[in-house]
């Protein structure tokens, strides 16, 4: 394998850990989110709403990232092979 491929494949293994990490901290606070306003309805706020449909957001696009990713990743494995 050439320094460059590996080099390439290190970045995108780093890559789709810290998009790992980062779904992981949205789907915390989002769980956090909900428990909150299960255990307490009153405590509902525009701004909580808000922050909740961010973090859905956040979520999806950061789950996108991670796709595509870990396909170049493959991509770049499979090369490796053929």
């Amino acid at each position: 394998m050439s320094k460059k491929r590996e080099s390439e494949q290190k970045k995108l293994a780093g890559e789709v850990k810290r998009s790992e990490e980062r779904q992981n901290g949205y789907r915390k606070e989002k769980d956090f989110l909900e428990a909150e306003l299960a255990a307490n309805p009153a405590a509902w706020k525009p701004e909580l709403a808000g922050r909740f449909e961010e973090l859905s957001r956040l979520i999806s696009e950061e789950e996108q990232r991670w796709v595509q990713l870990t396909e170049q990743l493959e991509s770049l494995s499979s090369e490796e092979k053929g």
